[in-house]
């Protein structure tokens, strides 16, 4: 049968009786443990309670067996405890989701924290006083034990009484709640107490007891929540502060300074501690010409700057960091001990996001020698900082009185949030901000410091790797697919640069290889040279022998060896550059067409007798600065490449163009050989890479031809700045090499 029928059946037939679902006791401490788990965690869920209702501190006593909770929140009416309180899995935070007076976000949503409270005791004293009637107070208690014994859930019960109140709350408020647990069942250690505050650092801001109380005359700030814990053994308080306070101690930077005597001196002195040690200090003067005289007497402040990425320390998770610093970061100002509520992270008082919005890249308040270029690109955000600037405005006000009733000091607005703006305030500001922009200046000195010392020191696998260990401790923040794209594309740069290396390990075995060579042939020169004289002497020995002897065959013999010892001499030419100690070290912007003619003159036995034309080159272009030896190597490998091409070809031709196209300079050199294939003409820059092919009776008379001559052009070119390729060719030509580099009057 059918639901639907059996319920048709229940309305007409009296053979079925209705019966209501029933729970077991047992699942009190079922909900506790499994939602809750652990001790720290459930003693921190009645303190989040207490946040929730809007307390401002909170006692966490351990003593006599016993933990006791205290806050000073709004407390619970009688009504309130029966409904709320003893329903189990209330969803009233889930209705309301700020606290009912001071607009806090509450953070509890499941109605079953006081359930995990049979985990941490055995029997829980509650009592309470509604801010709605502070006359009387509500006394509850539980006994765990009995509860869960229970035949059903329905049927577990706490005692409760109201009575006329007696007694006070946290920090002597006549409302809020008191929790005591008896029975205690599990013992409170370092690591315990230290787990405990990681449940709730987050919860107090920096400014644990803040102004804005009765002196003021305003409500305490909404933000505002102390958690105080009292125990008699000083080591775990300590441990408890230190951990929540744990997010402070990650400071990348601290900016402290202050002005001491300033009615006299205007001087604010300013240090900057990085947490690698490093400390820079500068004074200023915070006088300018709209306000020449000294307007404040005594302040001093202390900034943290924070970097909120990558793993934090103290088991601080770098998203409630961030949201930490969001909700209470920014720069606070204290009258006295007082916080003035105007100043923090949502007043921008210094222009810090302003500068940020506009790319400010200069600071106006340093001195030209401590500006740095793009020095406030550096500038912290108002959401990763957190600085106090301590004032006294009674001070002051004395100060000015003694300086014959000067009326511009630093003085509270009748609202008491904030200060008055006068000249003493602006001085305030300048003094702060010049130590925020000085920090600036100084995290980019330091940039490019490291990034100079990272160009020679370290290798670029060591970077790739450094960016890999930064991914992998993001793992469990970033998506599984973000993830193994950004792994994916992190191997490939390892790929790429093992294989750089590999061609740069190459590259240096060549340039080894070149240098043995270039020596062996610097050596070779010096001995053909002295054989040419030797040969010159024997020439004019045979000149004479034969004028005696009047033997005509001799005359052709000589005549053989002149023009042998003349293309000799051209092919030296070559070598000429390297010869010379001015052209191997005097590096100089030579000019374009007349240093080509240069190497086409010491190339003439080279080029068998094929023109190279000059005349499209720009009389006025110059090239790069580098020694005449860089400029001949260079297009000796190009004309030799290009007269290789040609060698079966009719016509015969190599022409230079040159110019410059708006910031580029150019030059290049075209030939009518039998052309490239320019999808891989990359590849023939590369050690050892021989595409050309040419008749074998050609082969005899092919130069260079090792694959090497590229690789050379290349190498040098890189080392001057230049950039090398080869682009499409114009008729009637079949391959175009092209040089460019940056023009140096461009700027």
């Amino acid at each position: 049968m059918s639901v639907k029928k059996l319920l048709l059946a229940e309305e007409t037939s009296s053979d079925f009786e209705p019966v209501k679902f029933t729970v077991d006791a047992a699942l009190l401490r079922e909900l506790g443990e499994r939602l809750v788990g652990r001790p720290e965690i459930a003693l921190a869920e009645l303190v989040k309670n207490a946040y929730d209702a809007d307390g401002r501190i909170c006692t966490i006593s351990f003593e006599d067996g016993a933990i006791e909770i205290v806050d000073d929140g709004h407390g619970m009416s009688e009504a309130e405890f029966k409904e709320f309180w003893m329903r189990v899995g209330t969803t009233i935070k889930q209705r309301e989701t700020i606290s009912r007076k001071l607009g806090r976000p509450v953070t509890g949503s499941k109605g079953v924290g006081r359930l995990a409270v049979q985990f941490l005791a055995s029997e829980l004293e509650l009592t309470t006083t509604s801010d709605e009637d502070t006359t009387h107070k509500l006394q509850a208690f539980i006994d765990w034990g009995k509860a869960q014994e229970a035949t059903h859930l329905t049927e577990a019960t706490a005692m409760y009484r109201v009575t006329a109140r007696d007694e006070t709350y946290a920090n002597g408020s006549i409302h809020g709640t008191r929790i005591r647990l008896g029975g205690i069942r599990q013992a409170w250690g370092t690591e315990s107490i230290r787990e405990l505050a990681q449940e709730l650092w987050f919860l107090q801001p920096p400014y644990k007891h803040p102004g804005g109380t009765e002196e003021y005359g305003k409500e305490c700030d909404p933000k505002s929540f102390a958690i105080d814990l009292i125990t008699p053994n000083e080591n775990l308080a300590e441990v408890f502060e230190e951990q929540m306070r744990a997010a402070l101690s990650n400071w990348q930077a601290r900016i402290t300074g202050g002005v001491e005597d300033g009615r006299d001196t205007g001087i604010v002195r300013v240090k900057i501690e990085f947490s690698d040690g490093e400390i820079f200090e500068e004074t200023f003067d915070i006088t300018d010409k709209e306000t020449p005289r000294s307007c404040i007497d005594e302040i001093d402040f202390e900034i943290l700057v924070f970097k909120l990425s990558g793993r934090q320390s103290h088991g601080v998770s770098v998203h409630e960091a961030r949201d930490y610093f969001k909700q209470f970061g920014g720069i606070h100002v204290y009258d006295s001990g007082f916080r003035l509520p105007y100043y923090g992270i949502e007043q921008d008082w210094l222009g810090i996001e302003m500068d940020h919005s506009h790319r400010i890249h200069k600071s106006s308040l340093l001195p030209d020698k401590l500006q740095v270029f793009r020095g406030l690109q550096d500038l912290p955000s108002l959401g990763r900082i957190y600085g106090v600037v301590n004032i006294n405005t009674s001070h002051e006000s004395q100060v000015a009185e003694e300086a014959n009733g000067d009326d511009q000091y630093l003085v509270p607005q009748i609202s008491r949030d904030r200060l008055v703006d006068n000249d003493a305030y602006r001085q305030l500001k300048r003094a702060v901000r010049v130590a925020v922009d000085y920090y600036a200046t100084r995290v980019r000195v330091r940039r490019y410091r490291e990034w100079e010392m990272d160009r020679y020191l370290i290798e670029p696998a060591e970077r790739i790797d450094r960016v890999r260990k930064v991914l992998v401790s993001y793992e469990r923040e970033i998506p599984d697919t973000v993830f193994t794209e950004l792994s994916t594309r992190i191997e490939d740069a390892v790929a790429a640069e093992k294989a750089a290396q590999r061609s740069s390990e190459e590259e240096k075995a060549l340039l080894g290889a070149l240098a043995s060579a270039g020596m062996a042939a610097l050596a070779l020169e010096h001995e053909v040279g002295k054989e040419l004289t030797e040969l010159d002497n024997l020439i004019e020995d045979l000149e004479v022998r034969a004028a005696a002897s009047n033997f005509e065959e001799l005359e052709g013999i000589i005549s053989a060896l002149k023009s042998w010892s003349n293309r000799v001499r051209d092919t030296r030419r070559i070598f000429s550059p390297l010869m010379d100690e001015g052209s191997r070290k005097t590096a100089q912007r030579y000019k374009a067409g007349a240093t080509i003619s240069q190497v086409k003159r010491n190339m003439r036995s080279l080029l068998r007798d094929i023109d190279v034309d000059v005349r499209g080159v720009a009389k006025d272009l110059r090239l790069p600065s580098a020694t005449m030896a860089d400029w001949n190597a260079i297009f000796q490998n190009v004309f030799i490449n290009a007269v290789n091409a040609m060698l079966d070809a009719t016509d015969r031709r190599i022409v230079c163009q040159g110019g410059i196209v708006g910031e580029t300079a150019y030059l290049t050199v075209s030939d009518t050989g039998v052309g490239i294939d320019l999808s891989d003409a990359e590849d023939l820059f590369k050690p050892f890479e021989r595409r050309l092919e040419i008749s074998d009776e050609r082969k005899a008379l092919e130069l260079g031809g090792r694959g090497l001559g590229l690789t050379i052009v290349r190498l040098i070119a890189d080392a001057i700045g230049c950039t090398t390729s080869f682009v499409e060719p114009e008729e009637p030509f079949a391959t175009t090499f092209k040089l460019t580099w940056e023009h140096e009057n461009a700027h």
